[in-house]
């Protein structure tokens, strides 16, 4: 019997009073590489705890284990989500499947210690690979001082989600650390981020290395109120600026002045010792046009009315040198980063960016996508259904489901086939509260006799998925304590 298993064993209950004790032991031989007789006897394992989800949770989760990874990866992070929203902890008889299968899975790793309770962290701590440099301990001083790179880090980010200024200091500390080693302890200020971090990140905005310098500005860029943005807004003012071009003709006293926004490209000198970094994320373009989008990546939206202009006119796009320039990229990365949901309507005007239908409620934004959907044309439907699968955090509306199921029919009947992306779409973020209605209409497409072979399978995946998703909620909801 392997470690694991004898372990699982003793926490599921076993007639040997020292089956717990042993297996601990070679758990930690196994995974240490380690003689025995160096190895101190572990602390007794901690009572299991109350607040867990009933029997049918656990039938449930073992199901979706035993699906390809495609499809049971999205549903165990779900479920995990689930348990920790509902103040749950991971069911004892769990913990070490899942345990053994973060070691391969990063995305499970980082939602586990939020539900391992207090038996699930005991147990993490006897095997070395599990969850290495996750917090599923205590901060120890040990892990800041003689810590591997990640440990180090993991450790800061846990000491700044409880005691911000102390983790501040620690940053402070680290000027003389190698340079991608002093980025990524900047970065760690995210968490707690504060009007108390800008004098600290304004250092580390003309630190030697500019990895260091992209990563200062990012979070300056970050902080309402702050110098960095003031500056950023002043430059704006002196580069962008509407002009008239009046009509000409017979008829040209009769028609109104057309007006443009015209831009001047901020100094590369003065755009590179502040605003060069906040908009990895987007793609510019070289030369003055580039510095031009990532100066309006860094604005907040809402400075722009002081200025004389609306996002809407903007994200039509301004002219440099009578050339056009696009905006929306660079707007939209600065509307997703404050977050402002009347920036969001003005853009989606224009502009159809998933990404930024998010930020709008549930209701509005369940009508935008769902005409967004029906208005795409079938050969580009495959493609919206991937671009809004990659949106962490969407739920389909009934609108919006309805409007992928229609677009699935009629793939169905141009003989187009029934494209993968539309069905995990609605397999893996259809709302919770939809699936039951879903379900019995993708059961009756199920039995289409147009469906190829292949769209059949695909069909069949998604009630699958949605079938253990609804099992899932329903059983995670359910507050019972049964004995377990």
């Amino acid at each position: 019997m392997k470690p694991s298993q004898l372990i699982a064993a003793s926490l599921v209950g076993s007639p040997e009073p020292d089956l717990l004790d042993h297996a601990a032991r070679q758990a930690c031989v196994h995974r240490a590489h380690v003689r025995t007789r160096d190895l101190p006897m572990p602390s007794p394992a901690p009572a299991q705890e109350p607040n867990q989800p009933p029997r049918a949770f656990v039938t449930t989760i073992n199901a979706v284990r035993a699906r390809p990874p495609a499809m049971r990866d999205p549903i165990l992070l779900e479920a995990l989500m689930l348990l920790a929203e509902t103040g749950l902890v991971l069911p004892t008889r769990l913990i070490v499947p899942l345990l053994e299968l973060a070691e391969g899975n990063r995305q499970i790793a980082a939602r586990l210690p939020a539900v391992l309770g207090s038996r699930g962290r005991w147990l993490a701590g006897l095997g070395d690979t599990w969850l290495k440099g996750r917090a599923v301990t205590e901060p120890e001083a040990l892990d800041w001082d003689e810590g591997s790179l990640p440990e180090r880090v993991a450790w800061l980010r846990r000491l700044r989600a409880t005691d911000a200024a102390a983790g501040r200091d620690l940053v402070e500390q680290t000027r003389k650390e190698k340079a991608p080693d002093r980025a990524r302890f900047v970065a760690a200020l995210e968490v707690g981020l504060g009007p108390e971090d800008e004098e600290l990140l304004e250092g580390f905005l003309r630190d030697r290395s500019k990895e260091v310098g992209r990563t200062a500005a990012g979070l300056l860029a970050r902080l309402e109120g702050s110098a960095y943005l003031a500056r950023a807004v002043e430059l704006a003012r002196t580069s962008f600026s509407w002009v008239e071009e009046l009509p000409t003709g017979l008829l040209g006293k009769l028609r109104a002045p057309k007006r443009s926004i015209v831009a001047v490209a901020p100094p590369e000198k003065e755009l590179a010792a502040d605003f060069h970094a906040d908009v990895a994320s987007i793609r510019v373009a070289e030369g003055p046009a580039g510095r031009v989008q990532r100066l309006v990546a860094v604005i907040p939206p809402t400075c722009w009315a002081e200025l004389g202009f609306s996002v809407r006119e903007l994200a039509a796009g301004v002219l440099l040198d009578d050339e056009p320039v696009p905006l929306a990229p660079a707007l939209t990365s600065a509307v997703l980063r404050w977050c402002d949901v009347d920036a969001a309507r003005e853009l989606l005007e224009e502009h159809s960016v998933p990404a930024l239908a998010l930020l709008l409620p549930s209701a509005t934004r369940d009508a935008f996508l769902a005409d967004a959907i029906r208005s795409t044309a079938l050969k580009q439907f495959p493609d919206m259904c991937h671009r809004l699968r990659q949106q962490d955090g969407l739920r389909l509306g009934p609108e919006t489901a309805g409007a992928v199921l229609d677009g699935i029919r009629a793939c169905v009947n141009a003989k187009a086939g029934v494209h993968q992306a539309a069905t995990q779409l609605l397999a893996f973020s259809t709302d919770p509260q939809e699936i039951p209605e879903l379900l019995d209409r993708l059961t009756v497409l199920k039995e289409d006799p147009d469906l190829s072979h292949s769209s059949q399978s695909a069909v069949r995946d998604a009630v699958a998925a949605l079938t253990l998703r609804h099992s899932i909620h329903e059983s995670s909801i359910a507050h019972t304590k049964e004995p377990r």
